[in-house]
């Protein structure tokens, strides 16, 4: 992410490190820290580097609405890039990035009208906003208010619950 001039890696900037949770989301980090001596000590020359906060705005607007459109001003439409900088191109980055500022707002906007503790990057999926739900409401995680049923009385139970169509009567 960061070099000199001359080509060579900036090992005292930080790096962005990208770990895939599955093939649609991914955990976006800083990694780095402080250069250490070959002692292990750490070099005077070097900081700690927090571990950043990465917004996935695509997984959020996901995750908000079941879907991925938001109306706001949006992108030009019917762009081809060039490869070249050219004041249309420039143009159209520049409408890009108001695009994307714009899809920011409204969605933290509407993130910040539920008041949830949940920071917003933590949120991947409407699953993990259903979680930070329950959390801020207090309730008790079935794993531990249904700690002392027997296994009998939950194997009953699971036999009862069955997911799919829920008008699936019989199957096989």
């Amino acid at each position: 992410m960061w070099s000199y001039p001359n080509g060579r890696e900036n090992k005292r900037r930080p790096r962005i490190r990208i770990t895939a949770i599955d093939s649609h989301r991914a955990i976006i980090i800083l990694t780095g820290g402080r250069l250490r001596n070959k002692d292990g000590t750490p070099a005077p020359c070097g900081w700690p580097i927090p571990g950043g906060r990465f917004l996935d705005l695509a997984h959020m607007v996901f995750a908000l609405r079941n879907s991925l459109e938001f109306k706001v001003l949006g992108k030009l439409e019917g762009h081809e890039p060039t490869g070249k900088v050219t004041s249309k191109e420039i143009r159209y980055a520049r409408r890009d990035v108001q695009a994307t500022l714009n899809l920011l707002n409204a969605v933290k906007r509407e993130f910040d009208s539920f008041g949830l503790s949940t920071r917003p990057e933590q949120v991947l999926s409407p699953a993990s906003l259903t979680k930070g739900f329950l959390k801020d409401m207090e309730l008790t995680p079935p794993k531990i208010k249904f700690q002392g049923v027997s296994d009998h009385i939950l194997g009953c139970a699971a036999q009862a619950y069955y997911g799919g169509r829920v008008e699936c009567r019989i199957r096989h």
